[in-house]
């Protein structure tokens, strides 16, 4: 306290300088002010949100929210399924995190009416892990660049909790392909900035026959870009990227 204001101790009923009270009540509102997530677009000057992409990004750090939420009671119940015989449909079902997030958020009222009663659509990985998936849906010209860089940041330090891996970052022609190069690689651009802060400065931009490898995704937010066409080609090039 004595750093910050000069005093030792100050009792609120006691009579303040009126801007030392001002202060007071600024810095209070810093120090126990909600946990934000990493990578605030706000926090960035030279990007200003509409309000439809300020209520997107809200929406998706309530999912998140949610989705740390259920992860961690379903590993708690997992654990205890797995010392159980004949238990594996039973553990798959309750391993299912992400379906019960989507129940949870609809029982909140939480989910965008036009898909409410849409039954959930689990995905799990080869290793029989589940998968979370999530949509975005804004509309043309909406700033779907800015929103996925900031989802991006979100993603990571809000669910994932670190800062580096890999980001396949699909476009769907060449033009918007091109586009998007040049303001990623771009470290003045906004939308890099955004992603410089959510990997702490270690941000790699890459493209298909960039060399990539373990490593790199391990010290560095790596975002590879591809386009639809090409992602989707079975050709001997792309078959061999996905491979590898």
């Amino acid at each position: 306290l004595q750093l910050i204001y000069r005093v030792d101790v100050v009792r609120r009923q006691d009579p303040l300088d009126p801007d030392f009270r001002t202060r007071i009540e600024r810095d209070r509102k810093l120090f126990w002010e909600p946990r934000r997530h990493a990578a605030e677009v706000e926090g960035l000057g030279s990007v200003q949100l509409k309000a439809f992409q300020a209520d997107v990004l809200a929406q998706l750090g309530r999912y998140i929210d949610e989705l740390k939420k259920q992860q961690a009671i379903s590993r708690k119940n997992v654990a205890q399924l797995r010392v159980m015989e004949e238990m594996e449909e039973v553990t798959r079902q309750v391993a299912d995190f992400p379906r019960k997030t989507w129940e949870s958020l609809r029982a909140q009222g939480a989910l965008p009416p036009a898909f409410a009663d849409r039954p959930y659509s689990g995905r799990f990985d080869g290793a029989g892990e589940a998968v979370p998936n999530v949509c975005l849906k804004v509309p043309t010209g909406g700033g779907k660049t800015l929103l996925a860089a900031a989802s991006v940041a979100r993603v990571f330090s809000g669910y994932l909790g670190r800062h580096a891996g890999l980001v396949l970052w699909v476009v769907p022609n060449e033009a918007i392909y091109r586009q998007t190069l040049k303001a990623l690689a771009d470290r003045d651009h906004p939308y890099r900035q955004i992603l410089n802060v959510a990997a702490a400065g270690r941000v790699r931009i890459l493209e298909k026959t960039s060399p990539l490898s373990r490593l790199d995704t391990e010290s560095n937010l790596c975002v590879m870009l591809l386009m639809l066409q090409s992602a989707a080609r079975q050709s001997k090039e792309t078959l061999r990227f996905f491979r590898d």
